[in-house]
């Protein structure tokens, strides 16, 4: 495990340095763990600037399964789309044990986070096919819809079942 201020480094890399400092500090963000993981969201969530935030998602998906709790803890309290943006790119590449978190973004309020949700499912593949049919099963209206068209976008549903599916008066 690292330090708070080793990990503050490596974040500083990402934000000012070359692109091979970058790409070291995302693989030496990776052996950190959730204490990486912590600071990284809070990085996302100040930086604002497309860039530092997509090589931080990039550690955020290295360091997988450890980030998906500070992942959602930043969803919960960040209304920045741009954060949200790219902590559903970092769970999607987390992949499978994602998948509740990213269904839970599917069902929210906020479209252009509906569409990121749905961007993140399509990479998770298959292992997500089930769960948005379960999600289908039990909602209606836009989530319904968000659901079926993620399923189409992933190969899964026919065209006739996204017609049915929009024309329904909810």
């Amino acid at each position: 495990m690292c330090g708070e201020e080793e990990i503050r480094g490596y974040i500083d890399q990402i934000k000012n340095g070359n692109l091979q400092e970058k790409r070291g500090a995302v693989d030496s963000l990776a052996g950190c763990g959730e204490p990486a993981a912590v600071l990284l969201c809070e990085f996302i969530e100040e930086s604002g600037d497309n860039d530092s935030m997509w090589y931080a998602a990039s550690a955020l998906a290295k360091i997988g399964v450890a980030a998906i709790g500070p992942l959602s803890d930043l969803l919960k309290r960040t209304p920045s789309r741009d954060a949200k943006k790219y902590a559903a790119a970092a769970l999607g590449a987390i992949g499978e044990p994602s998948i509740d978190i990213l269904l839970e973004m599917l069902s929210g309020d906020d479209k252009v986070v509906r569409g990121y949700a749905s961007q993140a499912l399509i990479r998770v593949g298959e292992p997500a096919v089930q769960p948005l049919k379960d999600l289908i099963d039990n909602s209606d209206g836009v989530v319904e819809r968000c659901a079926v068209l993620t399923l189409h976008r992933m190969g899964t549903v026919e065209p006739e079942a996204v017609e049915n599916v929009l024309r329904k008066d909810f």
